[in-house]
């Protein structure tokens, strides 16, 4: 009668102890920096890529032709970006407590996301906040426009109110 007491102890003891095991690993998951980047790619979406692309005017203006307004050119890279992202470690830009993650379209990097180790949570374990994300502009694609317009000679050609100089003209007889 007593071994099967003690038993049926050390039976609900390596119950509450697996419990207790499954919800420390539960939290140790949920708190690994790699499943916040994933979180953070899973709501990644055009509107915020567009507004990345907004946001940095150099890039705007290295890309621009003097034709188009800004947020059509925004829009023209932003629309070249597949919203299939994967994410990859930047394991050269990484440490331990400021991870650093690419985020990928079509395996041309888009963003890097930088982590920072945030509140602390249950366990002892921390919560991670983003630090920074860096739209990687020179992966970016350029956009491209061609017009082919027939037209008589001495004529002024405009282009959104822009009158075109001769270098923009090609003499196709």
């Amino acid at each position: 009668m007593f071994l099967i007491i003690y038993l049926i102890i050390i039976i609900i003891a390596i119950f509450v102890s697996l419990g207790v095991l499954y919800n420390f690993l539960a939290e140790y998951e949920r708190t690994l920096p790699t499943g916040f980047a994933e979180k953070f790619m899973d709501n990644l979406d055009y509107n915020y890529i567009l507004n990345l692309i907004l946001a940095d005017h150099e890039l705007l203006e290295n890309k621009s032709n003097g034709f188009e307004d800004i947020e059509n050119i925004a829009a023209i890279i932003a629309e070249q970006i597949s919203c299939e992202f994967t994410l990859a470690q930047d394991m050269r830009n990484s440490t331990e407590s400021n991870p650093v993650f690419l985020i990928k379209s079509d395996n041309i990097p888009v963003c890097s996301v930088r982590l920072t180790a945030g509140t602390q949570g249950k366990l002892g374990l921390f919560e991670w906040d983003i630090d920074s994300v860096i739209l990687l502009t020179e992966y970016l694609p350029n956009p491209e426009y061609s017009a082919i317009i027939s037209a008589p000679e001495k004529i002024d050609i405009y282009l959104n109110k822009i009158k075109l100089d001769n270098n923009y003209i090609a003499n196709y007889s």
